[in-house]
């Protein structure tokens, strides 16, 4: 195209767009690196680790001196180095018994599945731990319901009222079943695309909060709540901008819990950019803070995966574990077969959880660690931007 041979263009990428460039994920292949942070070290060894299909601790310095890491065995000997390396990702392995106990946990899910698709595994265990956990759904998440499933819940009710024999609600169902199948044709004819009325938006804010109430009693957390902020009635796949109205309310959350430790969605990839506007909310609202500040992890899994150099935690799962995880994650009907939203993949969401769970397990056990079946990644927020970091590339 014209660009690519123009002689001044610039393109500016954010972090989550960057983060397959030569400069971020191998940058010591195009400059100089620092280190002395154990992070660039870690991502240097696993990387070497997997391009060589070697475990790590199998690594020898001529692997190093062959692919542009002279200067990091220079300051590390390749024998500490790896097993330093080694032994970090090891202490990363969580089972039951390593999380936390009898706190106040707080799970912050930008859809009403998130939370059981991202990290079910590491929920169920806290549950299991005795801590009191609350789980808040930030978006109603209306705008991921087929409109098929909003005439499916007019005709349940109506089989509801012939079998209670409720004739005069049986009429106002008729009549509410006949506005949403007239409503449904006039979208199928529309050449411009409608946004949906109030009363099918209620629908099915009602449908997305049956599910995850129904997957918050599968798990057995103490309690659940369901958030609308601002920034998501726009109605369409584009949300409005992040406003101090959108911030309140999650600062009026963590004011009512008071959490010692909260996880939130991590994952900056989703299509329509909601995961994006939820965490920079909270890491808003978290400025707020004043003392007793909790703790923030930030979990992955509906859109992409932490890298194991990166994250600081994974939480072990057995097949069981796995299994348990995926019927949560059934609970909520409206989102399987086929999303309304599916992004860049056309799997269902519980089979996307499982290819990373099992995915992330079998690269750990490339790198030699053995008997792992499944995990969950997290990374401890401390303070780093989220996405605003822009990556300048010239062409």
């Amino acid at each position: 195209t014209y660009v690519q041979v123009h002689q001044n263009v610039m393109l500016y990428l954010d972090q989550a767009a960057a983060s397959k460039l030569t400069r971020c994920q191998t940058p010591w292949l195009v400059g100089g690196v620092d280190w002395s942070q154990q992070i660039n070290r870690a991502r240097a060894v696993t990387h070497l680790a997997e391009f060589l299909k070697k475990e790590i601790t199998q690594l020898e310095t001529r692997d190093f001196l062959q692919y542009s890491l002279r200067d990091l065995i220079t300051k590390y000997p390749t024998e500490k180095l790896v097993d330093e390396i080694y032994k970090l990702i090891q202490s990363k392995l969580k089972k039951t018994e390593d999380l936390p106990h009898h706190q106040r946990v707080l799970v912050f899910s930008p859809h009403p599945d998130d939370d059981i698709i991202s990290m079910g595994g590491t929920l169920m265990k806290l549950v299991k731990n005795k801590n009191i956990v609350h789980c808040i759904y930030m978006t109603p998440g209306y705008n991921a319901v087929f409109d098929h499933d909003v005439e499916k819940f007019w005709m349940a009710r109506g089989f509801y009222d012939q079998v209670y024999k409720l004739k005069d609600q049986e009429e106002t169902d008729k009549k509410m079943l006949k506005q949403a199948q007239d409503f449904i044709k006039e979208k199928e004819e529309s050449k411009f695309g409608q946004t949906d009325i109030e009363d099918f938006k209620k629908i099915k804010k009602i449908i997305r909060q049956a599910e995850g109430a129904s997957t918050c009693s599968y798990v057995k957390v103490e309690g659940y709540e369901y958030m609308s902020p601002p920034f998501y009635e726009s109605g369409r796949a584009k949300k409005n901008p992040l406003t101090k109205a959108d911030v309140d309310l999650i600062w009026d959350i963590l004011q009512k819990y008071k959490p010692t430790i909260v996880y939130a969605a991590g994952d900056l990839t989703d299509p329509n950019g909601t995961h994006r506007l939820c965490l920079r909310g909270i890491i808003q609202a978290f400025q707020r803070y004043i003392k007793d500040v909790p703790e923030l992890w930030l979990y992955r899994g509906a859109w992409q995966e932490f890298h194991p150099a990166d994250a600081d935690i994974f939480v072990t799962m057995t097949t069981k574990e796995l299994a348990a995880k995926r019927e949560g994650i059934f609970r909520h009907q409206s989102q399987k077969d086929r999303p309304p939203q599916p992004g860049h993949s056309t799997k269902e969401f519980w089979q996307r959880a499982e290819e990373r769970n099992l995915g992330t397990a079998k690269l750990l056990e490339s790198y030699g660690y053995k008997g792992l079946y499944a995990l969950e990644g997290l990374m401890k927020y401390k303070g780093q931007l989220i996405a605003q970091t822009l990556y300048k590339l010239f062409l």
